[in-house]
């Protein structure tokens, strides 16, 4: 039997923990992991004590997130969750003869996939996405393949999948962790530098078949192009800060681009923090790729991505999708020279 419980008894009762097994397993992941930041950092980062995260046990304060669901700025409709008791009994029998005699609880991030919870039993803990529409399947399709086909350690490992029943079934790494704080003086920030670093290395096999620019994002440049693996959708809820280091979640949107376009991407999720547009640009202009894309083509990218989003926002009452039409409109405001006023309040005029 599979019970479910609700998002907010599931995050109360989860723990941000190291096990031992966790930790072993880090010594066969890729260079880049063994690189990453101290645990002075990571417990700065969770305000927690430096020192506790040597050893298991439990950790606290912050919201304990489990993984949302695909980017929401591809969902068809403005919500398109739905219970996890529509999924038909065939279903339910094979996760549970995986992890054992479960109970749910269902994301609370993210409106994309049909179904989308942490699954905890006996045997294994593991986040479910689900999938039975057209759109969804071939979505949760694609997140599949670029979860076993792409070197991205950073990413949550697919355990497995099958289908029942015209279900599409994936279950995924569990990541227990908050959600990133982008705002100016968060050490998440550091994080996620760290981030964009490694995915800026990370180039994408020349078989991949991933999404090109005009494909993921509806306009293109020549200067988009390249060999690159890019997220596409580093939203504060899909950077995870964990005890064992930073993840990143929901890879159903990833591109093959030049490497400024995570950069020119993650303005919006800053401005959103409460950057202003220029404090955005200069925290983003510390990357080599900032400065290698040029000014005409960051306008040309600024621009086109607020007109898509202002277009969208007009044909849809999603809070989510009227904010990134305003912070997206910010920053191509800014680039014009024209006066805006961030999230936090400030207002600034291109020098």
């Amino acid at each position: 039997m599979i019970r479910t419980t609700s998002p907010a008894a599931g995050n109360a009762n989860t723990a941000l923990s190291v096990s031992r097994s966790r930790r072993a397993s880090c010594a066969s992941m890729p260079s880049w992991v063994a690189r990453r930041p101290s645990e002075a950092l990571i417990a700065s980062s969770l305000n927690l004590p430096a020192g506790t995260l040597t050893g298991d046990g439990m950790y606290g304060p912050g919201r304990v997130h489990t993984l949302s669901a695909e980017p929401r700025v591809f969902a068809q409709n403005d919500r398109m969750r739905r219970d996890w008791a529509a999924l038909p009994e065939s279903a339910m029998m094979q996760i549970e003869e995986r992890v054992g005699r479960s109970h749910v609880i269902p994301a609370s991030d993210g409106d994309h996939a049909e179904i989308a919870a942490t699954v905890a039993g006996a045997d294994a803990r593991v986040f479910v996405k689900a999938a039975v529409s057209e759109f969804g399947v071939r979505s949760l399709r694609y997140e599949l393949l670029v979860g076993r086909g792409v070197d991205t350690p950073y990413s949550p490992a697919v355990v497995w999948d099958f289908e029942a029943d015209g279900w599409l079934v994936v279950g995924f790494e569990h990541v227990d962790g908050v959600r990133a704080d982008l705002s100016s003086a968060s050490a998440h920030l550091d994080l996620l530098d760290l981030v964009l670093q490694e995915l800026a290395k990370t180039r994408v096999p020349r078989d991949a078949p991933l999404f090109s620019p005009s494909a993921r994002f509806g306009f293109e440049h020549p200067a988009m192009h390249g060999d690159t693996l890019v997220h596409t959708d580093l939203n504060p809820a899909n950077v995870i800060v964990t005890p064992a280091g930073v993840r990143v979640v929901d890879w159903a949107m990833a591109t093959k681009a030049a490497p400024w376009v995570e950069l020119a991407q993650l303005v919006a999720w800053l401005i959103g923090s409460g950057h202003t547009p220029q404090q955005a640009e200069n925290w983003l202009a510390r990357h080599p790729a900032w400065d290698a894309a040029g000014p005409e083509t960051l306008d040309h990218f600024a621009s086109s991505n607020a007109a898509k989003w202002s277009a969208k926002a007009r044909q849809s009452n999603a809070p989510w999708m009227r904010d990134l039409a305003t912070w997206t409109g910010q920053w191509s405001a800014y680039r014009r020279g024209q006066s805006v006023t961030s999230a936090a309040g400030e207002t600034e005029l291109d020098g």
